[in-house]
């Protein structure tokens, strides 16, 4: 039986422990979870343009794909 493992990556804050982790890997599937614009610091990156706020969420659900092996 497939172990579930957590990934993480340097691109991508990590939430506060024991809330919830971004990614997760188990047998060959990736589970992704929690993805917002938020930076390290807190502040939401990308100001007030959506678009903006889109390209950072896709670029940590890029990271974590990469950490992750895909």
């Amino acid at each position: 039986m497939a172990t579930m493992r957590r990934v993480t990556s340097p691109e991508v804050p990590e939430p506060t422990p024991k809330t919830w982790s971004n990614c997760r890997v188990m047998g060959n599937q990736v589970f992704i979870a929690g993805m917002v614009a938020r930076e390290a610091s807190g502040r939401i990156g990308g100001g007030d343009s959506m678009y903006q706020q889109a390209r950072i969420v896709f670029a940590k659900i890029a990271a974590l794909m990469r950490a992750a092996g895909g």
